[in-house]
């Protein structure tokens, strides 16, 4: 079978393996594909950000990712000074169940603070992170007396770094 325009069928028709045969097809997403010339890079970036607060607060979330997850980050060095010090001889899943439920929470309470957010509640709930995990390691820094050896005490370091200090930074993590 021939074809007016060369060797292929007209729109909305296809060759099957029976020449007789002719079944609709869709033009594929390719085949519509055009590309568009008119807007170049100047035109793209007339609306770039200028002046310094645009960069200020890149460089806040910057500070608040920072101080969210180098706070998790950062916990093995206290899960050394626990293990060396603190909690000497004892289990090390009790002193790593601190940091894991520092993370948990941390990743719990988002979707709370997300609320939070979407209220239009930023500049108190950057705050109160402030002030909690502020609160959390100064009593982390009390709870376990004066650091000696076998001085510590799982619970409080549990609720003050675990949970205390956890819902300052879920404060921080979505906050950015």
């Amino acid at each position: 079978m021939t074809y007016p325009l060369g060797n292929s069928p007209p729109d909305g028709q296809r060759i099957g393996s029976n020449s007789s045969e002719k079944r609709e097809y869709e033009p594929s997403a390719l085949g519509s594909l055009t590309l568009s010339t008119s807007s170049t890079v100047d035109d793209t970036e007339k609306n770039w950000p200028t002046g310094w607060r645009p960069y200020a607060a890149l460089f806040g979330g910057f500070l608040l990712m920072f101080c969210a997850w180098g706070t998790v980050n950062f916990y093995g060095t206290f899960a050394s000074y626990y293990s060396e010090s603190l909690f000497r001889g004892d289990d090390m899943l009790l002193s790593n169940l601190v940091g894991s439920t520092q993370c948990f929470v941390v990743l719990f309470f988002s979707f709370i603070v997300g609320r939070l957010l979407d209220a239009n509640h930023s500049r108190q709930l950057l705050l109160a992170g402030s002030v909690i995990i502020t609160i959390g390691m100064f009593m982390l820094s009390i709870s376990n007396g004066n650091g000696g050896l076998n001085q510590g005490n799982y619970g409080l370091t549990w609720l003050t770094q675990g949970l205390v200090t956890g819902l300052g930074m879920a404060c921080f993590f979505v906050s950015r």
